[in-house]
Parts: C-alpha cells; structure tokens; sequence
C-alpha cells in the first residue's frame, strides 16, 4: 500500500511539473522617445517613440509581429494611439527596430512628461531581480520636455546606435 501512495504521489508531482502552461512571448528589448519642434510659431512636437524588439522564432517574433499600435500619454492629460510607421531589422534578422511618430501640440510653456507602457519586456532581464519573471514587468519609458520662448526650437536628444547587444 505503501508503495501506490509513492508512485501516486511521483505522478501527480511530474504531471505538475510536465503540464502545459500558458506561453507570452516576450519581446520588447528597449526603447526611446524622441521629440522635436516642428513650428517656431506653435508648440506643435513630432513625437517619436522606437522599440527594439526580439525578432528570434523562440523569442518574441509574433509578439513583435503583433505590435502595430500604442497609446502615448503626453503629459498635459492627453493621450493618443499611434501606428507603427516603419519596422527594420538589423542583427541577422534577430532584432527590429520599430518606430512611432506622432505629431501633438501642446496647450502652453511648461514641463511636459511624455510617457509610453508596453506589455512584455524580454525575459532573464539580469538587471530586474526575479530576472527569470522579468517578462512580467511592463516595461516604461518616458522623456520629459520643457517648453520654453527663450529655447526656440528645442529637440531631445537622438542616440545614433541602437541600444542592443549582439
């Protein structure tokens, strides 16, 4: 009797442990938002956010493949949803980088943070502790502007290589 209780339990803990579970494919490996002032009469911005995204079979393709639109908040209460307007891929094929522009004009002088959330970062994420559950951390990005008369046509910064490792 001794014996089935064993074997009961070996199987209910491998039938745990080998029963399918529900896979999210993880994608996106990093991102920016760049802004810059397209009228000198108007505080009208050209926003721009691009993704980095895993482009591997195993790793984020269909997620990837999957991410056509985000919602950019823009910091004066505002939001909108924005279209992928191009998607490249660089590494052999195993990264994209996607891009979203937006044109939005903001009420008045002030501090603005432009900010944009998208569901499933790239698992064994080593620098967010758990690493193996960092795909289920959203990941964040944001640029903060500040309009002023006195900086004219003011831009953000752009980073001229892409923020991956090979």
């Amino acid at each position: 009797m001794r014996f089935v209780y064993i074997i009961g339990l070996i199987s209910l803990f491998l039938s745990a442990l080998l029963w399918p579970t529900v896979s999210r494919a993880s994608h996106v490996r990093a991102g920016e938002i760049t802004t810059k002032r397209i009228s000198q009469t108007s505080l009208t911005y050209e926003i721009t956010f691009t993704a980095y995204f895993d482009e591997t079979p195993g790793g984020g393709k269909n997620a990837a493949n999957e991410a056509n639109e985000y919602t950019i908040c823009f910091g004066d209460g505002t939001t909108e949803v924005v279209r992928r307007s191009k998607r490249s891929y660089i590494n052999s094929n195993t990264s994209s980088i996607d891009i979203y522009k937006t044109v939005h004009t903001y009420p008045g002088p002030g501090s603005y943070t432009i900010g944009i959330t998208v569901v499933n970062r790239n698992k064994n994420t080593i620098n967010l502790p758990p690493a193996a559950t960092s795909d289920n951390l959203p990941f964040f990005v944001s640029t903060t502007i500040l309009i002023n008369a006195a900086l004219l046509t003011n831009s953000t910064p752009v980073m001229l290589n892409p923020p991956l490792d090979s």
